[in-house]
């Protein structure tokens, strides 16, 4: 979102130039959106691996119907979100 909103914001305070004009924009602005794209992915995806290193792993009991492997498990707050026994 970070990466995003920058981007966003450096693109309207600094307009393309025109045809023939020095780009003097800085080095993210003049990038084609789709090449900071694949970067934003790769950001991304990345914070995503490590954050998630450094989390506590969720016992079994509580991914009831959350994950393929527990889809026929009881859901933790059974008869919640109008389950019948």
């Amino acid at each position: 979102f970070i990466l995003g909103m920058a981007k966003f914001i450096v693109g309207n305070v600094y307009p393309s130039p025109g045809c023939g004009s020095v780009d003097d924009r800085p080095g993210f602005a003049k990038m084609h959106f789709m090449y900071y794209a694949i970067i934003i992915f790769g950001v991304s995806g990345t914070v995503m691996v490590v954050v998630s290193f450094f989390t506590k792993k969720i016992p079994r009991s509580e991914l009831g119907g959350l994950t393929w492997s527990t889809i026929n498990e009881a859901p933790i707050a059974f008869g919640a979100i109008g389950e019948h026994h």
